[in-house]
């Protein structure tokens, strides 16, 4: 049995985006076929593999409305391309 360990948290801090966000690690299994493809999709857009997993994942959330309005407004201040896209 394995002991628990609370979950590191770590901030943003130095960058300027979201530095005032925590963030949590957790351990993510994915099928290889889908993380070589998502990696490739970051690499195109100039995104880190984490990065680009969040940024789909805060889409995914938004087209479902499935965000609060501070979730909302703290995705956009924290990625750029958002609102590049709101505002085309």
């Amino acid at each position: 049995m394995r002991a628990f360990r609370a979950p590191r948290v770590a901030t943003s801090a130095g960058n300027g985006i979201g530095a005032h966000m925590t963030r949590r690690s957790f351990l993510l299994r994915v099928d290889p076929a889908v993380l070589d493809g998502v990696q490739r999709w970051a690499n195109d857009e100039l995104r880190s593999l984490n990065g680009q997993i969040e940024f789909l994942l805060r889409k995914a959330l938004r087209d479902a409305g499935r965000t609060t309005r501070g979730d909302a407004e703290s995705a956009s201040a924290a990625t750029p391309e958002s609102n590049e896209e709101e505002s085309t």
